[in-house]
């Protein structure tokens, strides 16, 4: 019995025993026997699978974390892309601005002289450049991608709605919004400040004028359009109150109210730009100059 308990033997059999039962007993033990090896092989197996599974978990795990690292770089250098292109267009806009304004970009190439006339006074060779500005001004920014709609609208500034302005003599609908706007904007301000004809407009007269080029030189739903808000422009300030300065008396805050250029016609600074303190650090003595600002 104690043989039969503590050693784990399958079966007990007594003499004489059956043949036929013997087998048996015997059979029923080989079969225990060998499901108790299928089993462990088994069980061994899924430890072998099991290891394998989480080392493959692990490797794809640290997969995905190293291409979530690359997709958080990539995303980083697009977003560092995307400030310097904004920052591009801040700057190039600005850089323009500074030059001269914008609209008057194709105007850079004409004399100085030229710039300060009543383009209704213009004649000959200054009135022909004139005329050719607003090209000059798409030439000049066609080559900036996103600045190639802004070109569009600058060669197309001085069309008119009746098709009898210039470069293309396109008319209506043909001629871009941007630039229907900028022809009504850019002429009530000349009008203002004398730049369009030889006298300067008061605010109600330049209006005038406006709604009587209206379907003829300008775009009449453009024209109501600036009609109903021509309040908000009634107070535009053109006058310029400017001093001769020598360079020991300049000061920061002081603005061009010209264009500087050398005797020989070389642009330095053009007007507008307004000084600022610039402190050299290389010199020990922080000696002070005065530029304009950026």
């Amino acid at each position: 019995m104690r043989a039969v308990n503590e050693a784990g033997v399958s079966a007990f059999i007594t003499r004489p025993w059956d043949d036929g039962r013997l087998r048996s007993v015997v059979g029923e033990v080989l079969e225990r026997h060998l499901r108790e090896q299928e089993r462990h092989h088994l069980e061994l197996r899924i430890v072998v699978q099991n290891h394998a599974l989480e080392a493959l978990n692990d490797d794809f795990e640290k997969r995905i974390a190293e291409r979530t690292e690359q997709l958080k770089a990539e995303h980083a250098r697009l977003e560092s892309a995307y400030s310097d292109l904004l920052e591009s267009h801040r700057t190039t806009v600005n850089l323009l601005a500074n030059v001269i304004a914008l609209h008057r970009i194709g105007l850079m190439g004409i004399d100085n002289h030229a710039l300060h006339q009543p383009s209704a006074s213009l004649r000959g060779e200054e009135l022909t450049k004139v005329h050719r500005h607003p090209f000059m001004a798409e030439a000049l920014l066609m080559g900036i991608p996103h600045l190639q709609r802004v070109a569009e609208v600058l060669r197309s500034e001085h069309e008119r709605f009746d098709g009898l302005g210039f470069l293309d003599r396109i008319g209506s609908a043909e001629i871009p919004l941007g630039s229907r706007i900028l022809a009504v904007a850019r002429d009530f301000h000349d009008l203002i400040a004398g730049r369009l004809v030889t006298k300067h407009y008061m605010s109600a007269d330049a209006l005038t004028f406006m709604l009587e080029g209206s379907g003829h030189h300008y775009d009449p739903a453009v024209v109501d359009a600036f009609k109903r808000v021509h309040k908000d422009a009634t107070h535009l300030d053109t006058t310029i109150e400017e001093a001769m300065q020598r360079s020991a008396t300049l000061e920061p805050g002081m603005c061009l109210s010209r264009d500087l250029m050398t005797p020989q016609g070389l642009l330095l600074l053009n007007k507008n730009q307004v000084l600022t303190v610039i402190r050299d650090q290389q010199d020990q003595k922080a000696r002070t100059d005065y530029w304009p600002s950026p």
